[in-house]
């Protein structure tokens, strides 16, 4: 059953971004779904490796693409190549026991070639919203803060479990929301002041059951947020590895 969108947004579900004024608010809150924008785009290399198992995720690699373009009158687009792009949206979602949430591509974009695909965000994901946007035909150009899709909420059944996966937690650099005053499981003294090795899996919270040795997260809490002026930045090393630098 879908649950009424005012619901999410009342819960707390979903945090809107700061940028967005309550006009724009209004208009992304859908009968059956809350519309989601396209902030950030990356550049998926296709012609990099992608190495997976059960105790190995490597990545392929992506590179930020910024605003550029300028079409019809509009300056300041994303230009979306053909083929598939990596998405981060300012929005932040939190989902709770007995929810499960989706995207769809909203119906503009569909009928126009261009595709979201994303996982299942099960009950306990807590993290921005990121999917990757397939682009079937040729260029496109796409303003930032654009509506691209939908976020839906469905009932679930309460499985007793919640959510362990390694999200955004690829090997190399990241943006986390982890703060300073997190427990840390790990402090390398051969680190500088505010550089830590951590094996925390699921940064976006701090509770025992997200906590394996999969990984090892160098966190560095002396470096300045990203553009956006948000996060700390996060080195993940294969599972043992130390960061020395």
């Amino acid at each position: 059953m879908y649950i009424n969108p005012n619901r999410a947004i009342q819960e707390g579900w979903v945090k809107f971004p700061e940028w967005m004024d309550e006009e724009f608010r209004q208009k992304c809150i859908q009968p059956n779904a809350i519309d989601i924008t396209l902030d950030r785009i990356f550049d998926l290399k296709t012609t990099t490796s992608l190495v997976l198992s059960e105790d190995t995720k490597l990545m392929r690699e992506t590179q930020e693409i910024f605003p550029t373009a300028h079409r019809h009158g509009l300056d300041d687009l994303f230009a979306i190549p053909t083929g598939c792009i990596d998405i981060m949206s300012d929005f932040h979602v939190t989902v709770p026991a007995g929810v499960a949430a989706f995207l769809i591509v909203r119906s503009t974009l569909n009928r126009n070639g261009i595709f979201v695909t994303s996982g299942l965000y099960d009950q306990g994901f807590s993290n921005y919203v990121g999917f990757v946007l397939r682009n079937e035909g040729p260029i496109a150009f796409i303003a930032p803060h654009t509506r691209v899709a939908q976020l839906v909420f469905v009932a679930a059944e309460d499985s007793g479990q919640l959510y362990a996966g390694d999200y955004n937690k690829s090997i190399g650099e990241h943006w986390s929301d982890i703060k300073s005053g997190v427990d840390i499981v790990e402090q390398d003294p051969k680190l500088p002041d505010g550089v830590v090795n951590t094996t925390l899996v699921d940064l976006s919270v701090d509770d025992d059951s997200f906590k394996e040795e999969s990984v090892t997260e160098v966190i560095d809490f002396t470096t300045p947020t990203d553009k956006k002026g948000r996060g700390t930045k996060v080195t993940t090393l294969p599972k043992g590895e130390k960061n020395d630098n």
